[in-house]
């Protein structure tokens, strides 16, 4: 309801041109901003279904507003948009065909604007899905960067960034935190099938290699959509700066197996017996390599601190830390 079709500046902020939506064009966006000045904001989906019409409008297209997020303005989860567009691309045939045959409905009456029946409960795409097709449709990440959530954490597997590395020296070992894009797969001369992809993190991308042997050793992390940490080789020139890699590895997983120590932050009070025991059977569940300290605060100030046996090590993982905390309270789990 905002967007022209090119980019706009709007308060200091840059607002998305429809027009650079893929799949959309310049065409149908000046079409939809056309008929959006003409009768006023669109509601919902059906009215921006029906006042566009389908000469316009098809599944790709529709498809790829909601993936961008130009159809939030109905307040419904994109996940729920894209299962109404088959019944949403209907009605507007529907309008078409009885316009077509003169017939009045009660839609061109304007007694009430045009609705879609409810398919039930649909849980919305999950951050990553979010982010993948708002990078499919756009090019780029708009809502939040996959790097956002793990942003205290990056650290401790590396301090470099895509930045760093035209000055970084050629032919040292790096360690960046990313999501893979733009994976084109080739074979050498020997036929033998190796991968080129753009590894992306806050800061811009870098070009990866995965020779044959590191290729089949990594093709399904190359293929997956999860944020990733890679290790290899920097090959540096004048022009640009590539990753000969070495290794690929899940960066939840990365992120775990970096962390040292697990410190649990609870006033006396949340550790009950009770509370205390499943504490206990859940950092038994959780058996990993991280050391856990135990910090307990006390009404008059004092703090007790409690170093745990290696019976109670733990992997940190996300699953883990957000049930302890559900138990403790948020925050209350630190990772070094």
């Amino acid at each position: 309801n905002r967007s022209r079709v090119k980019f706009t500046v709007t308060d200091g902020a840059i607002r998305f041109g429809l027009g650079a939506v893929r799949g959309v064009g310049t065409k149908s966006a000046e079409e939809i901003i056309a008929v959006r000045e003409k009768g006023g904001d669109f509601k919902n989906l059906a009215d921006f279904c029906t006042r566009v019409g389908t000469q316009l409008l098809n599944r790709r297209v529709l498809e790829a507003l909601i993936k961008c997020g130009a159809l939030d303005l109905t307040g419904i989860p994109r996940a729920a948009l894209m299962a109404q567009v088959d019944d949403a691309l209907k009605l507007a045939q529907r309008e078409e065909s009885d316009a077509a045959r003169n017939q009045i409905s009660l839609f061109s009456q304007k007694i009430m604007p045009p609705a879609l029946n409810s398919r039930g409960p649909i849980n919305e795409w999950s951050q990553n899905e979010l982010l993948s097709f708002e990078k499919e449709a756009l090019g780029f990440f708009i809502t939040a960067h996959p790097l956002d959530k793990y942003e205290r954490e990056l650290r401790r597997i590396s301090k470099l960034t895509t930045a760093d590395l035209p000055s970084a020296p050629d032919g040292s070992q790096v360690r960046l935190a990313g999501v893979i894009h733009a994976v084109k797969l080739k074979n050498n001369k020997a036929g033998k099938r190796y991968a080129t992809f753009q590894l992306e993190d806050r800061e811009g991308t870098v070009e990866c290699i995965a020779w044959p042997e590191t290729y089949q050793k990594y093709e399904s992390t190359i293929a997956g959509d999860m944020p990733v940490a890679a290790k290899g080789k920097l090959d540096v020139d004048e022009e640009r700066a590539q990753i000969i890699l070495d290794e690929l590895r899940p960066l939840g997983a990365a992120l775990t197996e970096a962390v040292r120590e697990v410190r649990i932050r609870a006033p006396r009070g949340r550790i009950a017996n009770g509370e205390l025991i499943q504490i206990k059977e859940l950092l038994r569940r959780h058996n990993g390599q991280s050391l856990i300290y135990l910090h307990i605060y006390f009404e008059d100030g004092r703090e007790a601190i409690f170093l745990l046996g290696d019976a109670y090590r733990v992997a940190p993982t996300e699953g883990f830390v957000a049930e302890l905390e559900q138990m403790l309270a948020p925050g209350s789990v630190e990772l070094f």
